[in-house]
């Protein structure tokens, strides 16, 4: 069987159509693919691409146990230009606790480096600080707010307990000493301009935040309000224009964030990351053996489940996983580590599997089909990623054996073939 991955085109070898087609990464650019080596040409359509594919690795980069990892170790994401583009991560909650004991929202930055927001806080029941990283941005948010919040404000917010969450708008109009709540209405898209209301929840032991709310630019230039059910929407609106009447620059305050409590609040689809790495692994076996290998009929299940996310992939426990671990023990962890492992099975047939480890640390494994034709390349095929530098090498068993020694004496692992169940 020819290794080469350039063989002629017949349709896409995820969904069978005859194209158009687009340059596919054998390793998203945004977990350190080369943007130069290891592309697919003419093997995966655009609609796959951009319609499937895409979204699904946004999602893997910025929210899913990677994207952690992703934050706090890898200083930039694909290379576009010659502009900076760290990694991103998506979480419905980015605090950092200040020595003061309250929390203020912020962004993190390249290598997890958090930003404080501009914004405003109310600490306990009547004190009120205007602070951020910055004071240029910091001014320039108070000036915009102090404009917004005028004779009405709109607040859109998302009602969750709905099927299809739907937005609303509602319209607090000032009567000369506080915001009093008006019109209610369904709308479609936030309405220009306008405050996104979303709720401050309690502490875990159910008291009450030290900071009650706080209203902040976000880095799309969406000003948030964080209120507590308690306060409310109308009083925090109230305080918040009062505590900006009466600011002066001489009162902002540009905070230092070295060595803080953050604390991250995000949820993820744990399906996401067994599909991006399967996709990885069809992708690496059409580089390495054609493209007419991986448009075998035994591979039907495995691309349906990348596409759909039906039938999902299978959780591994820690046990299951720690044959896998060690093999990588030798490994940087500055590189991530992807294994092709080949079981020979009846018939002159194999079962492949890909094994990965991520950042220095999280382990999977996904089986990428059973009963296929058997490989005329080593059982055992190993790629590393080097994720700063943008680098993906190969190394055959032995090879990557000597370049990366196993740091464990473990007799009783299990062999590098064997299927996990």
């Amino acid at each position: 069987m020819s290794l080469n991955n350039s063989l002629p085109v017949e349709a896409c070898i995820y969904c069978g159509s005859n194209g158009p087609f687009s340059a596919e990464h054998v390793i998203p650019a945004g977990l350190g693919g080369d943007d130069k080596r290891f592309i697919l040409r003419g093997i995966v359509c655009k609609k796959c691409n951009t319609d499937v594919f895409s979204p699904l690795e946004l999602e893997f980069l910025r929210k899913s146990p990677a994207a952690l990892g992703r934050i706090f170790l890898q200083s930039e994401g694909r290379r576009r230009g010659k502009g900076a583009n760290p990694p991103k991560l998506e979480a419905s909650a980015k605090e950092m606790i200040t020595p003061a004991g309250y929390a203020v929202e912020i962004e993190l930055g390249a290598r997890g480096r958090p930003t404080i927001l501009p914004q405003l806080v109310l600490v306990g029941d009547r004190e009120g600080v205007s602070t951020g990283s910055e004071a240029t941005p910091l001014r320039e948010y108070i000036d915009r707010t102090q404009t917004l919040l005028g004779a009405s404000v709109v607040c859109v917010s998302k009602d969750p307990s709905e099927k299809a969450p739907a937005l609303y708008a509602t319209t607090y109009t000032w009567n000369g000493d506080q915001y009093v709540q008006g019109e209610v209405r369904l709308v479609l898209a936030p309405p220009t301009p306008s405050v996104w209301s979303t709720p401050l929840k309690p502490n875990a032991d159910g008291s009450e935040p030290k900071s009650c709310a706080r209203m902040f630019l976000r880095g799309n230039g969406q000003i948030v309000l964080k209120s507590t059910e308690k306060l409310g929407i109308a009083r925090a609106l109230t305080f918040f224009r009062k505590l900006i009447n009466q600011t002066t620059f001489e009162q902002m305050t540009e905070q230092d964030v070295e060595n803080r409590l953050v604390g991250i609040s995000m949820s993820f689809d744990i399906a996401v990351t067994g599909r991006v790495l399967a996709k990885i692994g069809v992708n690496l076996l059409a580089y390495i053996a054609g493209a007419d290998y991986v448009r075998h009929p035994q591979f039907q299940r495995v691309k349906r489940s990348i596409a759909t996310g039906v039938p999902a992939f299978p959780l591994h426990s820690t046990e299951q996983k720690l044959p896998i671990a060690n093999i990588f023990s030798g490994l940087p962890h500055t590189l991530h580590g992807f294994m092709i492992a080949g079981i020979p099975t009846p018939g002159g047939t194999c079962a492949l599997m890909l094994h990965a480890r991520l950042y220095g640390s999280q382990i999977e494994s996904v089986l990428l089909g059973e009963g296929l034709p058997y490989l005329n390349f080593s059982n055992n095929t190993f790629f590393t990623v080097d994720y700063e530098a943008h680098r993906i090498e190969r190394y055959e068993m032995m090879d990557f054996v000597r370049a990366f020694p196993f740091n464990f004496p473990r007799p009783s692992a299990a062999p590098v073939g064997q299927l996990i169940p």
